[in-house]
């Protein structure tokens, strides 16, 4: 493991010299000892550096500044975390699939307004998959069952709605207003362990929709637990995709021209069969319906374990530039995280100190949730802290 993870570190500085890498957009953090001693370097590992511990000039709290169960204030259920957000006056909303609403909260967690229900008229919902702020005040929420964006205000007041073309599998928001779309697979293949992956297209569209980029086409998630997955995140001035096929992410900008990538991740680790079963877990739970749910499960439990876990889990971009990576598999019980500038070099590298599902990765707050052993689910936050390099 000590071997792998040095190794990781060699490439991520022979990432800055990959052909292609774009040095456009500018670095505000930088590590505060020179890059080179991550050749020494093994996070994590019981062997200690010969050179002493890297300095980062990011920094993450290990407990959380926020916590929001399921029953956070009297007459207020909150049925499932699928996704939450960061509001600009400094509070939160969270996305209930199950529930079928949003919760507004303030900056200490309170439940301020709950919108919404389930149905298909203004602001109701079929099943939220995602929201996000776009460079705005209001709330871009994804309905994967309407396959309709909705537009809220700040408060959760409906606005409009509009249907993306084609229909998005994942979603993305930049701070500049434009938004990343991973689509559904051009085809549909089974569970399987062959390897095989369908194509989806990926490109930029603005806030009503409208393409902004050209398409392109990539290989989607493998329909397997602990398969690699393809995700995109919207950087401040280019949209970063990565496959997972390694630990190299494409960077395209908003025309949709390859204009470089870096390198994020661990290649080479051996998955468990306790990280096989959480992934399991993982993929039957996203349908709130308990029917589809065992389907899921009877089509996936049989497949035998991969070789190797993806190089990362998920990707984001922060609003500095940086692409952070969730490194550990699903079923670890901490939660590591890597984070590499436009060039390739690291800005951190650690771990929260349990499973977090991560959604988002502002300023200064890193948002997800937790489950305990019931699965029952709880909004966390982290608090973030940067220093300016020289």
């Amino acid at each position: 493991m000590a071997y792998a993870r040095i190794r990781g570190r060699i490439s991520h500085l022979v990432a800055a010299w990959r052909p292609g890498s774009s040095p456009s957009e500018p670095r505000r953090l930088r590590w505060s000892i020179p890059v080179a001693l991550l050749t020494s370097l093994a996070i994590g590992c019981t062997e200690p550096s010969a050179e002493g511990p890297v300095e980062s000039s990011i920094t993450i709290d290990p407990e959380p500044f926020l916590v929001v169960g399921p029953e956070p204030s009297p007459g207020t259920t909150i049925e499932s975390v699928r996704w939450a957000t960061g509001l600009s006056d400094g509070g939160f909303a969270i996305a209930d699939q199950y529930g079928a609403v949003l919760h507004l909260l303030d900056s200490a967690g309170v439940v301020r307004r709950t919108v919404g229900r389930r149905g298909e008229g203004p602001g109701e919902f079929g099943n939220i998959m995602w929201l996000n702020r776009c460079g705005t005040d209001s709330l871009f929420i994804w309905d994967a069952t309407r396959r309709v964006v909705h537009v809220t205000d700040s408060s959760g007041t409906f606005v409009r709605d509009f249907r993306p073309e084609p229909a998005p599998w994942e979603l993305s928001c930049s701070t500049a207003g434009w938004m990343g779309a991973l689509g559904l697979p051009i085809e549909y293949l089974p569970p399987g362990a062959d390897g095989r992956r369908a194509a989806a297209p990926v490109w930029i569209m603005d806030r009503e929709g409208t393409a902004l980029s050209d398409t392109v086409v990539v290989p989607i998630g493998e329909n397997r637990p602990l398969g690699r997955q393809t995700g995109v995140a919207a950087g401040s001035a280019a949209l970063w995709v990565g496959t997972a096929d390694s630990a190299w992410v494409d960077r395209r900008d908003l025309t949709g021209r390859l204009v470089g990538g870096a390198r994020v991740g661990v290649e080479g680790r051996t998955p468990t069969p306790a990280q096989f079963e959480s992934s399991l877990t993982e993929i039957t739970t996203v349908s709130p319906n308990p029917r589809a749910q065992e389907i899921q499960r009877q089509q996936h439990a049989p497949l035998p374990i991969p070789e190797a876990l993806p190089p990362y889990r998920h990707l984001f971009a922060d609003p500095d530039g940086l692409l952070w990576a969730v490194t550990s598999a699903t079923g670890d019980p901490v939660t590591a995280l890597m984070a590499v500038s436009v060039d390739g070099t690291v800005e951190f590298e650690g771990s929260l100190s349990r499973a977090v599902r991560v959604f988002e990765v502002g300023g200064d707050y890193l948002l997800g949730k937790v489950a305990d052993e019931l699965g029952v689910e709880s909004l966390v936050g982290f608090r973030i802290h940067r220093l300016d390099g020289p």
